[in-house]
């Protein structure tokens, strides 16, 4: 995985090295080593997120956070990528009380990573729904669920038993057509397992794919 951009940055800069005359061929280069440049420091980042929690060191923080914030957010950070895409992005706040106790990095971080993989694997005009919705258990209890939908590519029965495991993504060929760590969804999975939940998928190929997790709201 490392070894990919890698190469691809040091390719890319003998190749503008060999082009210096060719300002059009030096941008192009550097263009690519950009964003083999960004995909790198996104795996570094997976990586070291993955090492602290497979070692313990990662501890959630429990305090007094927003929704609304967490929300604004998601919104702010993949409308732009949707509209560039012609993707429709629908963000459901199905909650009255947004003022709760929890972990908002983290939370922030598991709803933009899943709603990023939708991006990448739902096609022009397409749509995505992240859905917040606060789900009472009984007259005293409640929890905030959480579901991301798109109606992209969906995942096979098959591959859905593998998204969840580090370095693991659908099909062979997603890495290279889609981009992407495979760390990611096995990083949501470990932070929703530390605030002892879990999270499911319901997916048809073709069809689309939806992601459902929830926190108990203090």
């Amino acid at each position: 995985e490392i070894r990919t951009p890698m190469n691809a940055i040091i390719g890319m800069t003998d190749i503008a090295k060999a082009n210096m005359s060719d300002m059009n061929k030096v941008e192009e280069c550097l263009d690519k080593i950009e964003s083999s440049s960004q995909h790198l420091l996104t795996l570094i980042n997976d990586i070291l997120d993955l090492s602290k929690i497979e070692s313990g060191r990662m501890t959630l923080v429990s305090r007094t956070m927003s929704l609304d914030k967490i929300a604004d957010k998601v919104e702010m950070l993949m409308r732009p990528q949707t509209d560039e895409k012609n993707i429709t992005f629908e963000l459901k706040r199905d909650y009255v009380r947004p003022i709760v106790v929890g972990d908002e990095l983290r939370l922030s971080q598991i709803l933009i990573n899943i709603a990023g993989n939708a991006l990448k694997f739902t096609h022009e005009n397409g749509k995505i729904t992240v859905r917040i919705q606060e789900v009472y258990s009984d007259n005293k209890a409640a929890r905030i669920k959480f579901s991301i939908k798109d109606n992209g590519i969906g995942i096979s029965r098959e591959d859905q038993k593998k998204i969840f495991i580090a370095f693991e993504q659908a099909g062979q060929n997603s890495s290279s057509k889609y981009g992407g760590t495979g760390l990611g969804l096995a990083i949501c999975r470990e932070i929703i397992n530390a605030h002892k939940q879990t999270i499911d998928v319901v997916s048809t190929v073709g069809v689309g794919s939806e992601f459902v997790f929830t926190l108990p709201k203090a």
